[in-house]
């Protein structure tokens, strides 16, 4: 792993004959510049934050496996402190390390004008002018192209014809991970604040092959608590489960009566994550019963396959 907040260095030119004069000693160091000029392309942008792929730090023309992103968000932003940030991925790769089930911090540093990619002004950061040093940048783990709300849409729509949209009994199977994600966050006094189905990206393939593959993402909003017994500790379970409530409820609101099998789905998932948001609206509950109710509800579903498949991939 690289070190973060890496010091610059200095490039240094050998010269074995002392008789080269400085025009060639100058182009040397021209060259030099270009072969360590970094690549990366912008894939998406928010009022806070741009993303290219693959990382700013990859060599320029090299052949890249587009598993690390960078995250270029503004020093001075009001709304997202990126020194706080910084502190809650470094805590979260702590109690995921391998990045399970968020997005793993793999390095963070400040832009200089070598990390700057050809397309750089197509970020709406960089509105209407801008100076590299007014970025901080994040690499971490690249979680796939499609957030949660995507795949919920497309796995209940009838016209669904890509094989890369998962059925929604292995959708909800998987998210399971973020449900005990979440669980294991709060351990470590650590909110999201955000966290709803914006906020977790799966990447592909999307399988039961494949069970770590959603991911949370965008801790800039979140908070790294000194100290536990908050009366809001809750929150991202409330904030997730509302969310997914709203979304399933739209989809239901669009589907044709001639799809009752759809329709019962997402009535008892609704239904289902009702009684988890009651659960969690008390601030005495049992997180691991929060895990095993939502288990439950996977059984009650979508059948006993799904459930075992829970409970062996994802421990509490």
């Amino acid at each position: 792993m690289r070190k973060t907040y890496k010091n610059k260095s200095k490039t240094k030119t050998k010269t074995k004959n002392k008789n080269k004069t400085k025009t060639k000693t100058k182009t040397k160091r021209r060259k030099n510049n270009k072969k360590i000029l970094n690549g990366g392309s912008l894939i998406g942008q928010g009022n806070f934050r741009c993303v290219f792929r693959p990382e700013l730090t990859a060599p320029h023309n090299s052949i890249s496996n587009g598993n690390t992103v960078s995250k270029v968000v503004l020093k001075n932003n009001a709304f997202s402190e990126y020194r706080h940030e910084y502190k809650i991925l470094k805590k979260m790769r702590d109690i995921d390390p391998k990045g399970l089930f968020h997005s793993l911090l793999i390095d963070a540093f400040e832009l200089e004008n070598k990390h700057v990619p050809a397309d750089f002004t197509r970020c709406s950061l960089t509105k209407p002018t801008y100076t590299v040093d007014e970025f901080f940048v994040f690499d971490i783990a690249f979680v796939g192209n499609h957030d949660l709300t995507y795949y919920l849409k497309n796995a209940f729509s009838s016209n669904q014809s890509d094989k890369k949209i998962p059925d929604p009994a292995v959708l909800f199977s998987l998210l399971t991970n973020i449900i005990v994600g979440i669980k294991k966050m709060i351990g470590a006094n650590i909110l999201h604040k955000t966290l709803d189905t914006e906020s977790v990206f799966l990447k592909e393939p999307i399988s039961l092959d494949n069970p770590f593959c959603a991911k949370v993402i965008d801790y800039g909003d979140g908070e790294l608590r000194k100290y536990k017994g908050y009366n809001d500790k809750n929150q991202d379970y409330i904030h997730f489960f509302k969310s997914l409530i709203t979304v399933l409820s739209s989809i239901l609101g669009g589907l044709q009566q001639s799809n009752p099998a759809n329709i019962k789905v997402i009535s008892d998932l609704i239904q289902g994550f009702k009684t988890l948001l009651a659960m969690v609206e008390k601030n005495n509950v049992s997180y691991n019963e929060v895990v095993k109710n939502y288990i439950m509800l996977l059984e009650k579903t979508f059948g006993k396959k799904y459930s075992d498949y829970a409970k062996h991939h994802y421990k509490l």
